[in-house]
């Protein structure tokens, strides 16, 4: 009901054989791509905080985001530790020692992967089966692992095992049954632990199949991926839970992926549907209610229950992952670009507090003033206070970007300088954030208790302030423009302020009170960032851009920087960016156009082959170095440049500004 109270009227749902009303419907539904689920849902609650439609689909929905992160979070953390041990003992790749019995080499990694499917009855048949092995053969493998090695194996079992009694009493709450478990232990195993002395009790382990070694592996592949998209398209999206499967029934045919992807994919699906199971039941009930799409169909339009419908699916799936060789590489060279272009950025971290201006919008400068006093005042225990209160607010900085979300949050096998690369590369930008973040959130907590808000809605209305003003790189919280798949994903690369932007644009736009309130809120979301950005930007730049020179330059750098902040707001529009700032004379640098900001990775390829070929060691060839090397390998290449820049221009007497080795240097374009 308050759905329909909430919008104007119905909405023309007809597409007609006319250019006009193809236009209109192809209109609304990129801007319905655009949208956050939780910035339409506040349209439906009449932009009013907590609503009923965000007490029942959103505020449950953070929830389970808020814990996924803190459960991956602590699970990384236990098998970092876990398998620290074993990785310090030796390689674990590498050819490996041939084994007669086998027929084939196996290194050090594959036999524990080996050990880790031996844990169960349900296991061992499927490893056997796999190659028409039997025990006697994989035992002279088995042999050569250390004790080192074996307490690593028990120690994951043991991990999958210690979910047990939260995975038993969700399935009672769910479907008032007892799973099926699969019991650890089997008489191999028990004669393998008698041999050695020492105590394999077994347990649970993921069976993940190899696709290239078996067409049966590939076919069920294929099989499951199609049941997700028939779940989705019915509305009826969940988790996979292979864990609480009985696996009766003996598979031959179809050899193990003999790596470690078990414990990383495993722990993920585990704690997926742990925090996410329930919610989806809840969804996938209120969608499939015939009223509620009627009513979402008629008022909102089609597209809307699409991207519903989407939404619910993708957060079923917990964010699609690259398949095949192609999208891997997409998948690596998006994140690379990110990580090369704000990775330790200090220009991009010093620029995160402009962000407030968009916590203005969102929560009113009253109660950001509010918060702003709260965080100077007390700076270590607002913060602390805060990340008490707020799960969501503790586990920030895994959440805060897509990519941060993507390489920080999943459980994942790195290596330790991999590891470390990974955690430091937005340290910056995440203390800066904080700057913003802090305030936002205690001046929305503040107004959420005025309001007569008890602390835990108080609480949660404040994590949702933060969500939209800020936003959030979680699946839950993008939008559909930005979920794709990781070829879509390159068009989104360093999109995600935009996107909140324009969500709040959005908003204000349909509630405004009065034109000049309006105006005010357009200049604090769209020209205030923009321009001070530019302003803040060269200020702390030591050297002289000669933009702000004389008048006609500055109105043209000022110009040329609104029409790329408003054209970056919408996906393929921000493409065209660059000719439109060549047409009005406003293009700040000259150079062409290089296509999406993910792929930039290529156009810096061909930037480096020119290079090469003028055959100078040139600043020009350096930089074209830095920046590929970084997109490759994850590499802050943005910040490297700045400083060695600024390194060049101490060295050559063009400043005695030791601040620009981290700043950089610049000269008159």
């Amino acid at each position: 009901a308050s759905m329909i109270a909430n919008h104007p009227g119905e909405v023309n749902n007809e597409v007609r054989n006319e250019i006009g009303s193809k236009i209109a419907h192809a209109w609304r539904g990129a801007m319905a791509a655009h949208r956050k689920a939780a910035s339409i849902v506040r349209e439906m609650d009449g932009f009013k905080d907590g609503g009923p439609m965000w007490e029942y689909f959103i505020r449950p929905m953070n929830e389970a985001g808020d814990r996924e992160a803190s459960m991956r979070a602590d699970a990384a953390e236990k098998l970092h530790a876990l398998a620290k041990p074993v990785m310090d003992a030796g390689k674990l790749g590498g050819k490996g020692k041939w084994f007669q019995a086998l027929g084939r080499n196996l290194n050090r990694g594959e036999i524990i992967a080996m050990a880790l499917n031996i844990g169960n009855e349900s296991n061992l048949q499927r490893l056997l089966g796999g190659k028409n092995w039997t025990v006697g053969q994989i035992k002279p493998a088995l042999d050569t692992l250390t004790a080192t090695d074996w307490a690593f194996v028990q120690g994951v079992w043991d991990f999958f095992e210690s979910y047990r009694p939260e995975i038993g009493a969700k399935q009672m709450r769910v479907y008032g049954t007892e799973p099926d478990w699969i019991e650890p232990g089997n008489q191999f195993l028990q004669m393998l632990s008698a041999e050695k002395g020492l105590s394999l009790r077994g347990g649970y382990y993921p069976v993940k199949y190899d696709p290239r070694q078996s067409g049966k592996s590939a076919e069920f592949d294929e099989k499951q991926a199609a049941q997700d998209m028939m779940r989705a398209a019915n509305t009826a999206a969940t988790t996979r839970r292979s864990f609480t499967k009985s696996r009766v029934e003996e598979v031959k045919g179809r050899p193990l992926l003999l790596t470690f992807d078990g414990i990383w994919q495993g722990a993920n699906e585990v704690i997926h549907d742990l925090t996410w199971h329930e919610w989806l039941i809840d969804a996938n009930k209120l969608l499939r209610n015939k009223s509620v799409d009627a009513s979402i169909r008629s008022t909102y339009g089609p597209d809307v229950v699409r991207q519903f419908k989407d939404w619910v699916a993708d957060n079923a799936e917990g964010g699609r992952g690259a398949q095949g060789a192609g999208e891997m590489a997409a998948a690596w060279v998006r994140q690379g670009v990110s990580v090369s272009g704000l990775g330790l950025n200090v220009m991009s971290a010093l620029m995160q507090p402009l962000g407030l201006t968009q916590s203005i919008v969102r929560i009113g400068p009253k109660w950001v003033a509010r918060g702003i006093s709260k965080a100077i005042g007390s700076p270590l225990e607002t913060a602390d206070a805060i990340n008490e209160k707020s799960e969501f607010m503790r586990t920030r900085a895994l959440t805060r970007l897509r990519e941060i979300a993507e390489v920080r949050s999943q459980v994942k096998g790195r290596s330790q300088a991999r590891e470390a690369v990974d955690a430091s590369a937005y340290f910056l930008m995440m203390r800066c954030q904080q700057l913003v973040d802090v305030p936002t959130w205690w001046g929305a907590y503040e107004k959420a208790i005025a309001e007569g808000n008890n602390e835990d809605r108080a609480v949660a209305l404040s994590d949702q302030a933060v969500i939209d003003a800020q936003g959030s790189g979680g699946t839950k919280d993008q939008s559909a423009i930005e979920r794709g798949g990781p070829i879509q994903k390159l068009f989104t690369v360093f999109y995600s302020f935009f996107n909140t932007a324009l969500n709040l644009g959005v908003g204000q736009t349909m509630t405004h009170e009065n034109k000049a309130k309006l105006a005010a809120d357009y200049l604090l979301l769209f020209t205030v960032p923009a321009l001070l950005g530019a302003v803040l930007k060269d200020a702390l730049t030591a050297g002289d851009s000669g933009d702000w020179d004389d008048p006609e330059k500055m109105l043209k750098r000022l110009i040329g920087e609104q029409i790329s902040f408003l054209m970056g707001l919408m996906v393929g529009v921000r493409e065209m960016a660059g000719a439109v700032q060549a047409v009005t004379g406003t293009s700040q640098f000259g150079t062409d156009y290089s296509g999406p900001a993910g792929t930039r990775f290529l156009a810096d390829l061909v930037k480096l082959g020119k290079q090469i070929h003028q055959g100078e060691m040139d600043d020009g060839l350096r930089k074209a170095i830095v920046n590929t090397t970084g997109e490759l390998l994850r590499l802050p290449s943005a910040q490297i440049n700045r400083t060695i820049t600024g390194a060049k221009a101490l060295a050559d007497g063009k400043t005695s500004n030791p601040g620009v080795l981290l700043t950089g240097y610049q000269e008159p374009h």
